[in-house]
C-alpha cells in the first residue's frame, strides 16, 4: 500500500496533527494526479460540499492512482500568468465534526461498487476540523458516483471520457513483479582476480494475486557465473510466487584481472525476468571496480548506474528497437 501521507506530509496518516497541515501550506502547492485540496465554505451545507467535492474526488482517486485529499485547505488562487491554481496560507477548516466510521460509511455507500482502501484522519483545534483522506487505487475499479465515473485528469477530478471508462472496464490486471540484484561482497585473490558475490531477488508485490512460472536470466559482461561457467545464466521455473515470499538465489561471479583491466574496470549486469501473467521486465546495473580490501562486505558501493524494473517493451523503445530492427538484425532481411 502506498503511503501518500508519508510522501507528501512526511508522516503516516494516523500521526498527523493540525500543525502539520499548517506547516505544509506555508509553501505554495498545486494539485496533481495524486494530490487534491478542498476548502470549506461556512455558507454551504456540510453534506452538499461532501457530495460535490469530497466524494467526487475520492471516486476519482479510486479510479486512478490513489492519493491524498485535504478538506479544509486554503482557498485556491490563480496568479496572473499562471494556468493552475496555487494553494498557500490560511486554512479554511470545517466547522462540523463527523465521526470517522460514520463518515467513511457515508462516503462508501454513495460509491458503487462498494470501495475499500479509504482512510481518514480528523485533525481538531478549538472546534475547527481538517479532514485528511488517504485513498488507495482500487483493485475493483471503475467506481461510479452520482451515475458518473470520475478520474484524475490534469490535476483535477473530472468525468471520465467514454474511451477511458471502456479501458477501465477492460483493464488487464497482472501481478506486480520486481527483480533486483544485491551485490554482497567483493574479494580479490593474490593474482588480482575478483570474486563478486551477488543475490538475485524476484518479488511479488501484489497482495491478492500470485504469479506462476517465474523465470529469469542474468547476463554479466565481463565475467563468469559459477553456475554454468559463462556469463549467462537461465533460471529454472518457479511454479508459484506468493506475496511476501521472494525468490532468492546466490551466485559468485569470477572476473580475472585481465578482463576488467581491459574493460576499463566496468562490469555490466542485466537481470531479465517475467512470469505467466506478468510482462517481462529488466533491471540493469553498471559497476565500477575499485581496489577494495579482501572481504569487502558492501559491494553495492561499486554501483555507478542502476535502472530497475523497466518493462521490456519500454527498454526496447529506449534503444530504438522495433519490428523493423528485429527483422533486420535477427532475421537479416
Amino acid at each position: 500500500m502506498i503511503g501518500y501521507s508519508n510522501i507528501y506530509l512526511g508522516k503516516a496518516l494516523h500521526e498527523l496533527n493540525y500543525e502539520d497541515i499548517e506547516t505544509f501550506f506555508k509553501q505554495e502547492h498545486i494539485e496533481s494526479e495524486t494530490l487534491e485540496f478542498k476548502s470549506y465554505s461556512t455558507k454551504g451545507a456540510f453534506d452538499d460540499q461532501l457530495n460535490k467535492g469530497i466524494i467526487r474526488g475520492i471516486n476519482a482517486f479510486l479510479n486512478s492512482s490513489g492519493g491524498i485529499l485535504i478538506w479544509g485547505s486554503p482557498v485556491g488562487t490563480k496568479p496572473e500568468g499562471r494556468s493552475e491554481e496555487i494553494f498557500v496560507g490560511e486554512l479554511s477548516p470545517v466547522n462540523i465534526l463527523k465521526e470517522k466510521d460514520a463518515l467513511i460509511n457515508m462516503i462508501s455507500s454513495r460509491i458503487s461498487p462498494l470501495p475499500i482502501g479509504i482512510s481518514v484522519q480528523i485533525l481538531e483545534r478549538e472546534e475547527n476540523y481538517l479532514y485528511v483522506f488517504e485513498v488507495q487505487q482500487s483493485i475493483s475499479k471503475p467506481h461510479q458516483f452520482n451515475e458518473r465515473y470520475y478520474v484524475r485528469l490534469d490535476g483535477q477530478s473530472k468525468p471520465a471520457p467514454h474511451y477511458l471508462v471502456d479501458a477501465l472496464f477492460k483493464q488487464i490486471k497482472y501481478p506486480e513483479i520486481g527483480g533486483y540484484i544485491k551485490f554482497e561482497k567483493a574479494n580479490y585473490d593474490d593474482l588480482g582476480n575478483l570474486t563478486l558475490s551477488i543475490s538475485v531477488f524476484i518479488c511479488n508485490f501484489s497482495q491478492l494475486q500470485n504469479e506462476e512460472k517465474i523465470s529469469y536470466q542474468i547476463v554479466v559482461v565481463p565475467g563468469t557465473i559459477d553456475r554454468n561457467g559463462n556469463g549467462v545464466y537461465h533460471s529454472e521455473l518457479t511454479d508459484v510466487l506468493h506475496f511476501g515470499k521472494p525468490i532468492r538465489n546466490g551466485f559468485n561471479i569470477s572476473i580475472t584481472g585481465h578482463e576488467y583491466i581491459n574493460k576499463l574496470s566496468i562490469i555490466k549486469f542485466m537481470l531479465s525476468f517475467g512470469g505467466k501473467l506478468s510482462p517481462a521486465k529488466i533491471s540493469s546495473y553498471t559497476l565500477k571496480l575499485k581496489q577494495l580490501p579482501d572481504n569487502h562486505k558492501n559491494a553495492n558501493s561499486l554501483i555507478t548506474e542502476i535502472e530497475e524494473n523497466v518493462l521490456f517493451s519500454d527498454h526496447q523503445k529506449k534503444l530504438g528497437k522495433g519490428k523493423e530492427t528485429f527483422i533486420k538484425d535477427i532475421l537479416e532481411r
